[in-house]
């Protein structure tokens, strides 16, 4: 049988694996450890006839991790803050979130 959540929290948990070591600060409460996922994808928007590409840096984390991330929250990363833009999605088995985030 397979076991999603555990699988996936091996899978944050293994330090020679994708997920990184970060810190995620809510706008409100105490800054906390955690590990993330990072993807840095370009975005395309639209934009009438035109189409825009730029530099995005996403952050999958676990939804064991952060109960309900918001704009406005910062994950700090490679030495670098991220802050927390958008409204994050969790993906189909709702195990982990997709973070959108933008450099502060």
């Amino acid at each position: 049988m397979i076991d999603a959540a555990g699988d996936l929290a091996a899978l944050f948990a293994d330090p020679f694996g994708f997920a990184k070591p970060a810190v995620y600060a809510p706008a409100e409460g105490s800054a906390f450890d955690l590990r993330v996922v990072p993807t840095r994808p370009d975005e395309v928007v639209g934009f009438g006839e035109s189409r825009l590409s730029s530099p995005a840096t996403v952050f999958l984390v676990q939804v064991a991790d952060v109960a309900e991330p918001n704009a406005g929250d910062v994950i700090t990363f490679e030495g670098t803050d991220y802050v927390v833009q958008g409204v994050p999605q969790r993906d189909d088995n709702r195990t982990r979130w997709r973070v959108d985030t933008r450099p502060s």
